[in-house]
């Protein structure tokens, strides 16, 4: 997910997975944490910056594994 701002359904055909799995997923991990990470505009979402401090956090943890 190179852009900051995409839809669902698009972000699900580019990994191969459906659009309801995503959905899933974030309310899930959302739930978990207690926390918004994304916010929905008509067909588009954006991470909130909870989100985005998800986002780089876990961008470090992988450069550091891999």
């Amino acid at each position: 997910m190179q852009d900051r701002q995409k839809s669902i359904s698009k972000t699900a055909k580019e990994n191969f997975v459906s659009q309801s799995a995503i959905s899933q997923a974030i309310h899930k991990l959302e739930i978990t944490l207690g926390k918004h990470l994304i916010s929905h505009e008509k067909n588009r979402f954006q991470l909130t910056i909870v989100g985005l401090l998800l986002l780089d956090n876990c961008k470090q943890i992988f450069y550091y594994i891999f």
